[in-house]
């Protein structure tokens, strides 16, 4: 079973191939020329790659499966690295859509303005990268599985 498998990676097309690293924002998919590159230097059985993406210096381990990582030269974080299979058409896109979400606990009162004013604060956008909310605090919103009540009457305090 690990021979065919091992022969299945092999024999995937490179452009069905995506390298991701994990970042706090969520994993950050590699372009297609840098995931051939890595994939390149996989296939050609080398343990590390340097990769230089803007003003960052990475080193990949990319040898041993199930535990690939980088490491940033500049402050020597450790971050790991994903290989992914895509799938044919639009699913393989969907596949590599990443947001975070962590849904407020409660949305009752005070603690509701202050989830909005999270998301209001400007810096949100669809993926989460601020509040962790996005677009799937939205949804759950617009579905009703997240209830939201601000005051629970006029005389109430």
């Amino acid at each position: 079973a690990v021979q065919k498998r091992a022969s299945d990676e092999a024999n995937q097309p490179m452009e069905r191939i995506r390298w991701m690293l994990e970042t706090g924002n969520g994993w950050e998919v590699y372009s297609p020329q840098i995931s051939a590159e890595l994939e390149t230097a996989r296939r050609a059985g080398k343990a590390e790659y340097t990769l230089r993406i803007g003003d960052r210096t990475l080193i990949c381990h990319i040898k041993e499966v199930g535990n690939f990582y980088c490491v940033n030269q500049e402050n020597e974080e450790e971050m790991v690295l994903r290989r992914h299979f895509m799938s044919e058409g639009l699913a393989g896109q969907w596949e590599l859509f990443s947001c975070k979400y962590a849904p407020p606990v409660s949305l009752y009162g005070e603690s509701a303005l202050k989830a909005f004013q999270q998301v209001w604060r400007g810096s949100e956008n669809y993926m989460g990268r601020q509040a962790n909310m996005g677009f799937l605090f939205i949804y759950s919103l617009l579905r009703g599985q997240k209830r939201v009540k601000i005051q629970t009457g006029w005389g109430d305090s």
